[in-house]
């Protein structure tokens, strides 16, 4: 569950910058929101609503839609997270309601009710596949690196040079000008861009 800070605090009014994941498909970073205050009698479930979450000693701003009404206040969802936010929205950390989102100079409405519901479940439903169908991809990728096949068709030519740091020496490892992998000799901890990580294991950084 994402409960990092979507909303800047700085920017004063009604309209707050939006970053953050969770909304992906709906928001990007960047975006402007008019948030627009309201009780929580009027939400509906399909709004996208700002809320306040305490954590330890700060307080978040979030930025979710609404699923569903229970007698306790809203339970929320990101468009973008495979599950429902724990914790309810109650009117004493709700803080409004999404109505426009401005991108680029355009200014579109943020739809709620049963058409912005309609919309979100869309992006669930989207997103569990995506995550699902990544799951298995890196399950093959994996697979296929145990086996150690792709050194017998691949082998990029790989150049290793010393380098010194304030973190200690490395060598780094540079394929077609670009770096794509480190490894630290003082405390042995490699690191190794995909998918070169196929090609440069153990036997390489020995």
């Amino acid at each position: 569950m994402e409960y990092t800070k979507q909303l800047n605090p700085g920017m004063t009014g009604r309209q707050r910058f939006y970053r953050g994941h969770s909304m992906k498909g709906t928001f990007q970073p960047g975006d402007v929101l008019k948030v627009a205050p309201l009780s929580l009698s009027r939400v509906r479930p399909g709004d996208v609503v700002v809320f306040s979450r305490q954590r330890g000693d700060a307080q978040d701003e979030i930025v979710h839609r609404v699923m569903r009404r229970i007698s306790g206040g809203l339970v929320t969802r990101g468009d973008a997270v495979g599950r429902e936010d724990a914790g309810v929205v109650s009117d004493g950390n709700l803080i409004g309601r999404v109505v426009r989102r401005e991108r680029n100079g355009r200014v579109s409405r943020v739809h709620g009710g049963w058409i912005g519901l309609g919309r979100g479940r869309a992006l669930h439903f989207y997103w569990g596949l995506r995550r699902r169908a990544v799951r298995r991809m890196q399950g093959a990728y994996d697979r296929l690196k145990a086996t150690g096949l792709a050194r017998l068709v691949w082998k990029p030519r790989v150049t290793r040079l010393m380098i010194s740091s304030t973190d200690g020496p490395y060598i780094q490892y540079i394929c077609d000008k670009r770096v794509v992998a480190r490894f630290w000799l003082d405390t042995g901890a490699f690191e190794c861009r995909k998918p070169w990580d196929l090609v440069i294991g153990s036997v390489e950084k020995g």
